[in-house]
């Protein structure tokens, strides 16, 4: 308890760990029973705090520590500095990495202005994204712990490219080059494979399975047919091979197909027991009524090419949807809702 007129002291620690070398900006509100203060909101004083984070360690090479592509059967390894930037000796007292992933040897002891080391990786890495945080304490004065981190990316024995497929916005009248997509299946090492089975959704795509190179390349081909049915979508390719170490392949397929056949606005709303929307469409497009409320009047009006006036009258409609059939190919049938604007 600080009495009035009195003075309190705030001790401060910020923790740096992990934080970039650059300037910050912090606040510290302090809540307190005097209403004079209100920097945010009432009782409260910001204390406002300005600093730079600054690095005494310098790992070399420069940007040595992306491993890049690597075979998980041939993993690399790299020799590293760590350098003092004011050139004051230090010794390292304990270092911190995961021990399933690296190898370490310290090629240098005692206090020095510089520091080498050694790092393997691990033979028999999961395939994908790779990464390996490192942590090295020091008895340097004005830094005693150095973090860093070694990345990259393994490559199994059997490669899939890309990871994913995307299609989209496409329309239906497009060329082959925007409705069709590629997946290569190819092996960067190991016994000849072949592709078991290879399955999606049969209703939007056609699929083509090919061996370019026997035992080691494959494609697998989707063409997003015309008459899919139209709007956004996604699905899995899935692929099944006989290879013992990738055996199996989910590639997500996203996209959007353009529907050709459209109304604005986008539902009848039901003013005084009456609806109306403007329907387009290709130029030959014929509206027919599939199913309506019972009661209700509807009326269809061509209004000129590709174009048609959809009028829903009902005095006793509350909410629904009113389907129509079309000629346009994938959207054969076309939804449109109704409500009664209620007060």
């Amino acid at each position: 308890m600080i009495p009035p007129g009195g003075r309190g002291k705030l001790q401060v620690t910020f923790h740096t760990e992990g934080l970039e070398p650059q300037y910050y900006d912090l606040y510290i509100d302090v809540y307190h029973n005097d209403p004079r203060e209100r920097d945010n909101g009432p009782f409260v004083s910001r204390l406002n705090l300005s600093g730079r984070v600054e690095l005494f360690f310098e790992l070399q090479p420069l940007g040595g520590n992306y491993l890049g592509l690597f075979s998980f059967s041939r993993p690399p390894k790299r020799r590293f500095r760590l350098v003092a930037k004011d050139k004051q000796p230090f010794q390292i007292l304990k270092v911190e990495y995961p021990k399933g992933k690296l190898k370490l040897q310290w090629l240098t002891q005692g206090k020095k202005k510089q520091h080498e080391f050694l790092v393997k990786v691990k033979e028999k890495q999961l395939p994908g994204e790779w990464v390996a945080p490192l942590r090295i304490d020091t008895d340097h004065p004005r830094q005693k712990v150095f973090f860093f981190k070694l990345w990259g990316k393994v490559l199994g024995a059997l490669e899939c490219t890309p990871d994913y497929l995307i299609f989209g916005p496409v329309k239906r009248n497009q060329g082959l080059d925007r409705r069709r997509k590629t997946v290569t299946l190819m092996a960067r090492e190991g016994p000849p494979f072949r592709i078991l089975s290879a399955e999606v959704d049969r209703k939007r795509f056609r699929l083509e399975v090919n061996e370019l190179v026997v035992g080691k390349r494959w494609e697998v081909t989707l063409t997003l047919r015309q008459d899919a049915p139209g709007g956004p979508f996604g699905c899995t390719l899935k692929i099944w091979t006989n290879h013992p170490q990738s055996p199996y392949f989910a590639i997500p397929v996203l996209g959007s197909l353009e529907p050709e056949v459209r109304w604005f606005p986008s539902a009848l709303l039901l003013r005084k027991g009456q609806g109306r929307v403007k329907i387009f469409g290709p130029k030959n497009l014929h509206l027919q009524l599939s199913r309506g409320p019972q009661g209700a009047k509807v009326l269809l009006k061509p209004k000129g090419e590709g174009q048609w006036e959809l009028v829903l009258k009902g005095e006793t409609l509350e909410e629904g949807v009113l389907v129509l059939k079309t000629n346009v190919l994938g959207e054969e049938k076309i939804s449109i809702p109704y409500r009664r604007e209620k007060p």
